[in-house]
């Protein structure tokens, strides 16, 4: 892992430390991320997915990716610095996806 991502990983940590993020240990999960790319230049943002949720699995939010059923990924507005908000989700019904009539 690069010097970046070593510290963006523990960044994530701290962050999820200092605010307390709840941990939802082995449940089914929807993920949506906001991305707000730091200028107008082209990134591709399926690029940042694998590092938030690696970084996130490592802070103990949840025991292991796999657990992920649904990501959403939204490309938002640039902002000064950039930042990118996950907003994590608890599947009641892990066999219906959304939208299907059970």
């Amino acid at each position: 892992m690069s010097k970046a991502g070593r510290e963006f990983r523990e960044a994530v940590i701290q962050y999820v430390i200092d605010n307390n993020i709840p941990k939802f240990g082995e449940k089914k999960l929807k993920i949506t991320l906001i991305l707000r790319p730091r200028d107008k230049r082209k990134i591709d943002i399926d690029n940042r997915i694998k590092a938030v949720l690696d970084a996130l699995e490592h802070a103990g939010v949840f025991d292991d990716d796999f657990q992920i059923d649904h990501i959403e990924m939204i490309r938002g507005e640039p902002i000064k610095g950039g930042l990118i908000r996950v907003l994590i989700e608890e599947i009641q019904n892990p066999h219906q996806t959304e939208g299907e009539s059970p």
